[in-house]
């Protein structure tokens, strides 16, 4: 009795979500995986998404909408800037031929993205990142080493590089300037081919990128840096419970917050205000004790807390939010998500047939399955019993429409019998996550 009231509590509160469900999809392209992505709004209305295969989508009804751009040149978009009134630089790379030879490409746009050109090709670089001062001045930072331009790309000064700073291996993430003078860089290196462990460094520059000394290193990956002046910034790291580290003196020392509890990559930061700001992410690699997931974080006090919803659901890349309310994030297969409101409550239609890691969806028991969920569709009374166990059964979980994860029970027997009284709850799907030892599988409970 105990744990059906416990259920059904619960329940009621995934129910609380669904009612006050807060995002919209707004984009989403299925048979496009297009994993690496980013989102940016250049004002309130205009805002672009960026990613693999040559995908631009622009929007022009502050996300309401989204028009595709179509580029002659297949390349995969790490990332872009708004400079101007008009001019819109971007970064990228592709594969020639068979795979075999790399390239990265900077191309530009000089009528807010609706036409592209390429400015310059750099053959066996990965560039990940750019920063332009203006349409003459600019930084590009990728495997290797950081490029600087002063003549809108014609030519390029190798001013940082991997190997001259004494590694033999690494590669440059993110570039940021919090001023005009003074920008920073994330990245890691080793020293030796097989050697596995990696140095986790950030890099600053006191002189518009002439120069570049290291100021800390890590022992978390670095996956993202956000600077809101020149002295708060704030790092994303791949960590076993969602660091994100915080600086209020330039880089110098940093404190850890924590935005999430469970494994995953802080992949994206972005602030709206010196108090609020927001952060989301998703597990770097895929995880066998479950689906893929993955959280968003909000901060009101300038990052020193942050609330957080985390759910299984597509990975997530990269955040956005024009002001506190209305705000914007990107995931794989093109998705984008809009909200109004506050961060958790994903919508009715959301696509949980994409949702990947091994799991698969079926209305009533697979071939495979060793639970029964009965009976399917229900008007109230919902009963999930295990059966013929070959295998154990590490847990088994209830998700709400609204993406609220709910532990039932570890582990399970054939004798166990779970009931659920779903009568006083909106109709519709409720997903059930079953978690075995070399397996998962995600089936559907039907409320009439």
């Amino acid at each position: 009795m105990r744990k059906k009231l416990l259920l059904l509590f619960l329940f009621l509160f995934g129910l609380f979500n669904v009612i006050n469900a807060q995002w919209t999809i707004k984009n989403i392209d299925e048979p496009s995986f297009s994993y690496d992505n980013i989102i940016k709004f250049k004002n309130d209305s205009l805002g672009f998404f960026m990613g693999n295969n040559s995908v631009i989508l622009k929007s022009n009804d502050t996300g309401e909408t989204w028009n595709v751009i179509n580029l002659e040149t297949k390349v995969n978009i790490k990332d872009f800037q708004f400079i101007d009134d008009t001019i819109i630089y971007a970064v990228s790379d592709y594969y020639i031929g068979s795979g075999e030879y790399l390239t990265s490409k900077l191309i530009i746009s000089r009528d807010n993205g609706d036409t592209w050109d390429s400015l310059v090709s750099f053959k066996g670089k990965q560039l990940y990142s750019l920063w332009f001062f203006n349409s003459d001045s600019g930084m590009l930072a990728g495997y290797d080493a950081i490029f600087r331009t002063v003549d809108s790309g014609d030519s390029w000064d190798t001013v940082w590089s991997i190997t001259k700073f004494g590694y033999q291996y690494g590669e440059l993430k993110q570039l940021i300037f919090s001023t005009s003078q003074i920008g920073y860089e994330i990245g890691m290196g080793r020293n030796q081919h097989n050697n596995p462990n990696f140095d986790h460094f950030s890099l600053k520059s006191n002189d518009a990128g002439l120069t570049w000394d290291t100021i800390k290193t890590f022992q978390y990956p670095l996956t993202t840096i956000h600077f809101m002046n020149q002295d708060t910034g704030f790092i994303g790291t791949e960590s076993s419970s969602s660091i994100i580290l915080k600086t209020t003196d330039g880089g110098d020392t940093w404190n850890e917050t924590q935005v999430a509890h469970y494994y995953n990559s802080v992949n994206s930061i972005h602030f709206t205000s010196n108090m609020t700001g927001f952060a989301a992410g998703s597990p770097s690699a895929f995880i066998p004790e479950g689906p893929t997931s993955f959280f968003i974080s909000k901060t009101i006090n300038g990052g020193v807390t942050w609330e957080s919803y985390d759910t299984i659901g597509i990975p997530l890349n990269s955040i956005y939010y024009i002001n506190d309310t209305i705000g914007f994030v990107s995931g794989s297969y093109s998705l984008i998500m809009k909200s109004s409101g506050k961060i958790n409550g994903l919508p009715e239609n959301y696509p949980w047939h994409l949702v990947g890691g091994g799991v698969y969806i079926d209305e009533s028991e697979s071939d495979k399955s060793q639970i029964k969920i009965y009976p399917n569709p229900t008007n109230g009374i919902l009963y999930i019993q295990p059966y013929n166990l070959t295998q154990d059964i590490k847990s088994i979980k209830l998700i709400s429409t609204a993406g609220y994860v709910m532990d039932i029970m570890e582990p399970l027997t054939d004798n166990d019998l779970i009931t659920i009284d779903l009568s006083d709850l909106t109709p519709g799907i409720y997903l059930i996550q079953v978690i075995y030892s070399d397996r998962n599988e995600l089936l559907k409970a039907l409320k009439k």
